[in-house]
């Protein structure tokens, strides 16, 4: 609505095509008829919606701008899934669909004018990077901010006489993680802490036999939420635990760090890349280094709170979308 009252237009096309197959298909053709009929100077289009082949074709004959921001990077997964055999390859859709995806990455800087990353550490990554390292520009996620939310900050952190709540968000598969988790949750178990633990998500590829825990009755599984019900779920918890094994720039991250719960997650290159000084993200590896950090946090929950209020301080100065839309402004001038 904001941007309507700027003059500006605002086309959602999963409202005007609902099938997805049908929507990715006609993608471009959707994507010349909009620029043309807007007379637009810029073409800006998120990754993966269409090929970078046609969509450079049109930019250069039409003499328009072409831009890609890229969220996440599909072609430096394959490690991830080495040890697979290939029949487990082949069956995976999300396999299949990296594949795909690393096609396009591989098209992407020789087409474009310039490829929006979220982190220095990720663009690294990409195919052709040496050669058109120029075209990148660095931008981080924004995040809607909302004052009137409630704080996890104003919970009652103490928890000497409950269980510790324990949450991940995201894809329930292999490649975040997920394995680790609940590896590291039976082992609490087994320990006998007193914990629970949510996980919100849906249930990608899993590559384990099943969803192995050694208390289920202490496990709840929730579907993806809404934004304000996935919220009022965080401030129910104690610790949000991402031991992903690869990603880009998790938003799932800013929107843990805007209540301000605590945050243990792996050092991939794009959640380093929020927080560089490493002040407020506690980083993990492996099932070791989580309990590890568990177990400091039940001894001193204080410090974690302390370090809370320096993350969600600080997303809120620079991944706000006030700050984030000045810096694309200025690329776009």
């Amino acid at each position: 609505k904001r941007l309507m009252d700027k003059g500006h237009n605002v086309f959602f096309i999963s409202d005007i095509i609902k099938n997805k197959f049908l929507r990715l298909l006609l993608n471009p053709i959707i994507i010349v008829f909009l620029t043309l009929k807007t007379n637009s100077q810029i073409v800006h289009l998120t990754s993966y919606v269409a090929n970078p082949l046609l969509i450079k074709l049109f930019c250069t004959l039409t003499k328009k701008k072409y831009i890609v921001s890229l969220f996440c990077l599909y072609s430096s997964r394959y490690e991830n899934f080495k040890k697979f055999s290939f029949y487990k390859k082949i069956k995976s859709p999300q396999i299949r669909k990296m594949y795909f995806f690393t096609i396009h990455e591989y098209l992407l800087l020789p087409c474009v004018d310039n490829l929006i990353m979220q982190s220095h550490g990720i663009a690294n990554s990409l195919p052709h990077y040496e050669r058109y390292k120029h075209k990148i520009k660095v931008i981080p996620n924004a995040i809607e901010i909302n004052h009137k939310f409630p704080k996890w900050l104003s919970k009652d952190i103490s928890i000497k006489e409950r269980p510790l709540n324990l949450l991940y968000a995201g894809g329930i598969e292999y490649s975040r993680g997920t394995d680790i988790l609940i590896n590291t949750f039976n082992e609490l178990c087994d320990k006998k802490v007193d914990a629970k633990l949510t996980l919100i998500g849906q249930m990608g590829d899993y590559f384990s036999e099943k969803l192995n825990f050694h208390e289920p009755n202490k496990v709840k599984l929730l579907s993806k939420l809404k934004r304000e019900h996935f919220h009022r779920e965080v401030l129910k918890h104690d610790i949000f635990i991402y031991p992903s094994q690869n990603d880009g720039s998790p938003r799932v991250i800013l929107e843990m760090l805007s209540p301000g719960i605590p945050i243990f997650a792996t050092n991939l290159p794009g959640i380093v890349g929020l927080d560089k000084k490493k002040e407020f993200i506690n980083f993990i590896s492996d099932k070791e280094s989580i309990i590890k950090k568990i177990e400091a946090y039940i001894n001193d929950p204080s410090s974690f709170y302390l370090q809370s209020i320096k993350g969600r301080n600080h997303i809120r100065k620079y991944n706000s979308t006030k700050y984030v839309s000045k810096a694309y402004e200025k690329l776009y001038s």
